[in-house]
């Protein structure tokens, strides 16, 4: 007798177990798949914003993508022709092709320099004028008050920025490259070149 009764309870919870399982598996399944949700909305907002903001230029700057002029530039196109019909002495600035999509006035074309391996500046190369980011790295003057309003806005969302690095002169550069290169001394000149590029 009693080890009937004792089996019937150990059934009983053995069912309770399982519905309880089930139901803690149900609202496992139910909160993931609320959180993939929540996690895809998030990334399609965060890339529609991020799509936002890189294809915003300054009011100057045409737009050409994929060969085709904007609505815009060919507006700006025909009321330059009018005006060219009317008068021949005036003359549109000059303007600068950068990887086929962009087309930047001169005067603007220094905020759009690509800086790489395979796109090294001249040696030469230095900003008119400079200013100190936080007071130790040199900066392009004309970036100062962009850079300041940035500072300031991240302080107000409650974050500190901080510079470490900006303008390099050319033979600091290569006196940080030729350091880099030194820790591999144990390998042959063109392999610690290849080591120290990494």
């Amino acid at each position: 007798m009693d080890q009937r009764k004792y089996n019937e309870r150990y059934l009983k919870r053995k069912k309770q177990l399982k519905r309880r399982r089930m139901l803690w598996t149900i609202l496992f399944v139910g909160l993931g798949a609320l959180l993939a949700f929540k996690a895809v909305s998030f990334a399609k907002d965060k890339l529609s914003e991020d799509h936002t903001l890189t294809t915003e230029v300054p009011t100057e700057t045409t737009v050409v993508v994929g060969g085709t002029e904007s609505a815009a530039e060919t507006n700006a196109t025909n009321q330059t022709d009018q005006t060219n019909n009317t008068d021949q002495t005036q003359q549109t600035e000059p303007s600068e092709k950068l990887d086929g999509q962009f087309v930047v006035k001169q005067k603007d074309a220094w905020q759009y320099i690509l800086v790489n391996k395979s796109n090294p500046i001249d040696k030469t190369f230095a900003p008119p004028e400079t200013f100190l980011v936080n007071g130790t790295y040199k900066a392009d003057l004309r970036i100062k008050e962009a850079t300041r309003a940035m500072f300031d806005a991240a302080k107000v969302d409650g974050v500190t920025l901080t510079a470490c690095s900006a303008y390099r002169a050319y033979d600091y550069q290569q006196k940080l490259f030729d350091r880099m290169k030194a820790k591999y001394s144990n390998l042959s000149d063109e392999a610690a070149a290849t080591e120290a590029a990494k």
